[in-house]
């Protein structure tokens, strides 16, 4: 808990003397240390470094998609996007199980720009109504330029969760893109 604060306080020093700590202690590996002391090493701009914890961490756990999306994000905070993307192309080797692998799965297409694959990997949890995927499913019809397929997906989103800040601000980005400028600041 020490090390993920000081990483949101970005205290990057503290949390990679934080992380060390505790891999150094007897008998300790843990893949969420190793990722936050990999990250912060990639924010102190020492790539080689940050490579090596990503790369322990993910031999602790082999099959965590948000572990390969965290790296992704990373790498991509840091403009290095194409590093990321060798993390990406690797979990979509994991067989995905339920609803949330799925919404990984679609995750990872999106971020590739691969957006057909992308909505063909949220069918399942899109019927679901499993609201990441909704969420998703409408900025991948918003990358696409298709206002109105995200529009119909947010308003079916409202209509079940009608406090959902993220399918207000689906409407808005669509209502902005029509010049419907009133209505988009009623979204906001």
């Amino acid at each position: 808990y020490k090390a993920s604060a000081q990483y949101r306080m970005q205290d990057y020093d503290g949390t990679i003397n934080s992380c060390t700590l505790l891999l150094d202690d007897e008998g300790i590996s843990s893949a969420d240390a190793l990722y936050l002391r990999g990250a912060s090493y990639l924010k102190e701009g020492y790539q080689d470094q940050a490579e090596e914890n990503f790369s322990q961490a993910v031999e602790l756990t082999p099959e965590d998609y948000t572990l390969y999306l965290n790296i992704y994000e990373s790498y991509e905070s840091e403009n290095l996007s194409a590093v990321g993307d060798e993390y990406l192309q690797t979990a979509l080797n994991i067989v995905p199980e339920d609803a949330e692998d799925y919404y990984c799965i679609g995750q990872i297409y999106y971020y590739l720009q691969q957006y057909e694959k992308a909505q063909n990997a949220l069918i399942a949890p899109v019927e679901e109504r499993y609201l990441p995927a909704l969420y998703l499913m409408g900025r991948i019809y918003i990358a696409q330029e298709d206002y109105s397929g995200a529009e119909a997906l947010y308003q079916s989103v409202m209509e079940e969760n009608p406090e959902s800040p993220e399918a207000c601000n689906g409407l808005a980005l669509c209502a902005l893109e029509a010049g419907e400028y009133d209505r988009a600041l009623e979204y906001i």
